[in-house]
């Protein structure tokens, strides 16, 4: 990737990237990003699934869910908790300080919606020169309220998608750019329901995208900088560095190229129980470049979300991927969204975290 220009001030900032392989468009060329949302599939032209008074993520109508792979009856991804009476876990974990939830919210929520804006606390660790790398990859993550299991937190990496840095996933507004108030609320739904979550940043503090389905790292990962990163960040669990979390107990989950990321992990490290994969598809695809190599008879189970009017990363591909974990047993479901392109779906944070709960 080479960096053409950019321009930083305190009240707009752009960034113009020209890309060979690109992770989650392989075959088209990144712009711009600014600051200002900006929809990455202008070509979207399917009714929209959300509502400016939902208070949190609305559904899609009852009859846009292909029926082969629907969840029927998702609610609201605000309303998923986990209600406990047990004391503070983690006070002097560092020294971040987080907001105290209204009077009106979940008990022991870690988010705090107002309006049309939610937003969770979260900490953030660095890895840098000193830890081998080439350049600092920061590490966002915050645990859930209450007294953790014995062995810990369960522990979800989640995966930004290309240019949609990682810090940002923390909090969001209902306009934001492709859907990213679901993954908010994505984030929102697992610390409530008790994993610990962790989302790294892609390269160029997330203005970039994951090495999974990059020349030559696509054949090569063992000499990925990102292989590098998911080393030193499994191997920082068990240490405290991400809080009180179970390093046997891990799950991944991505929207596009982060999407990819997910499938990269579970094909890759070990102790990993089940993949959200998000308008994406196997590690090595890109965007409707894609192709499913046998499969690991050990592949972790497999949730898969796609729009089908996704015009960045085909739905075909994703059902291609699916496909193949069935034929060999491995337990997988697909939820299909008619109408909708290259966007987190609405359906994604409560069937996310159920798909986890199984597993």
């Amino acid at each position: 990737m080479q960096r053409i220009g950019s321009t930083d001030n305190d009240s707009h900032r752009s960034i113009t990237i020209a890309v060979a392989c690109i992770g989650c468009w392989c075959s088209a060329t990144f712009i711009a990003c600014t600051d200002d949302p900006i929809f990455l599939d202008a070509s979207y032209e399917g009714q929209s699934t959300s509502s400016p008074d939902r208070g949190g993520s609305a559904l899609a109508p009852a009859d846009s869910t292909a029926p082969s792979d629907s969840i029927p009856g998702q609610s609201n991804a605000a309303d998923i908790a986990v209600r406990t009476d047990a004391p503070l876990a983690d006070e002097g974990i560092n020294d971040l300080g987080r907001a105290d939830p209204p009077p009106d919210s979940p008990v022991n929520g870690r988010c705090v919606q107002a309006a049309d804006v939610l937003t969770c606390t979260y900490n953030t660790h660095s890895f840098g020169f000193s830890d081998g790398l080439l350049e600092k990859r920061e590490v966002h993550w915050e645990v859930p309220v209450g007294m953790p299991p014995s062995e810990g937190w369960p522990v979800v990496l989640m995966f930004q998608g290309s240019f949609l840095n990682a810090e940002n996933a923390w909090n969001a507004q209902l306009d934001d750019v492709v859907g990213t108030w679901n993954r908010t609320a994505t984030i929102q739904a697992l610390l409530e329901a008790g994993y610990a979550v962790i989302t790294p940043e892609a390269h160029f503090d997330g203005n970039s995208f994951w090495d999974t389905n990059v020349v030559p790292y696509n054949v090569m990962w063992s000499i990925a900088p990102d292989h590098q990163l998911m080393q030193l960040t499994l191997d920082a669990l068990p240490d405290g560095t991400f809080g009180p979390v179970d390093p046997t107990m891990i799950y991944a989950a991505g929207f596009s190229s982060g999407g990819y990321m997910a499938s990269r992990v579970a094909l890759t490290y070990e102790n990993v129980k089940a993949i959200a994969v998000h308008s994406a598809s196997y590690a090595t695809c890109a965007g409707n470049l894609c192709l499913v190599p046998p499969l690991p008879e050990d592949h972790a189970p497999t949730l898969f979300l796609h729009g089908t009017t996704d015009l960045i990363v085909p739905a075909w591909t994703s059902l291609l991927y699916h496909d193949a974990l069935t034929q060999l047993g491995i337990e997988t479901t697909r939820i299909a969204i008619d109408g909708v392109g290259h966007e987190w779906l609405d359906q994604a944070p409560e069937a996310i975290v159920s798909w986890f709960d199984q597993f």
